[in-house]
């Protein structure tokens, strides 16, 4: 995946959060380099946000794994090992038995929470015990992209982050006896309270 690939805003957005003219690209790179960071940042404190595909191993042994990378949007494949021989599992549905049943989210977004259960004949049962042996592929995050993630919250979140953060870059005045002296402040975070606050029922803890 290309550096930028899970950028939330675009860089004309960050231009405007940074206070400059949406016309003014002079800053263009260092802006570019703050969004990728705080969008990458924003991926850590909150899960996948614009999506990727992603494959996880998980160990087996118990009724359900948890994905690392959610919220999911959708399974592609699941193939457990038992003993060394694969098996390419097929997905529950209300009507239509099946290997595993795939948890739905609780906000109503049509996602999926990350949780995995292994099921038979509509019933809970067991993955196969063994070390990585449970390979999940699935297109992890919410937003198909910049466009698609444009008018939510994290986007907003992203704009608040990169405004917070190019604080540091302004050169302001400070009075200091009959001198003016520059003086910048720099912030002691990448993803300010607000924000935070914004995308508070998200924040993954586990």
């Amino acid at each position: 995946m290309t550096a930028g690939a899970l950028d939330v805003i675009t860089v004309g957005e960050a231009r405007v959060a940074a206070g400059y003219s949406a016309g003014d690209q002079s800053k263009d790179v260092r802006l570019q380099w703050l969004v990728t960071a705080v969008s990458l940042k924003l991926d850590e404190l909150v899960g996948p946000v614009i999506q990727r595909t992603v494959t996880e191993r998980h160990h087996g042994g118990f009724g359900q794994i948890l994905l690392r990378r959610r919220p999911v949007t959708s399974i592609s494949s699941i193939v457990e090992y038992r003993s060394g021989t694969a098996t390419t599992l097929t997905a529950e549905t209300v009507s239509a038995q099946g290997d595993y049943l795939a948890e739905l989210a609780d906000d109503d977004s049509g996602l999926l929470s990350g949780m995995v259960y292994r099921r038979s004949g509509f019933t809970d049962t067991y993955w196969p015990a063994g070390r990585q042996n449970i390979v999940v592929t699935c297109l992890a995050g919410r937003f198909s992209g910049i466009t698609a993630a444009a008018g939510s919250r994290f986007a907003q979140a992203a704009r608040i982050a990169v405004k917070a953060n190019w604080a540091g870059e302004l050169n302001g005045v400070q009075n200091l006896g009959e001198y003016d002296v520059p003086q910048a402040s720099f912030p002691s975070i990448i993803i300010p309270k607000a924000a935070v606050d914004l995308l508070a029922d998200q924040v993954q803890y586990a």
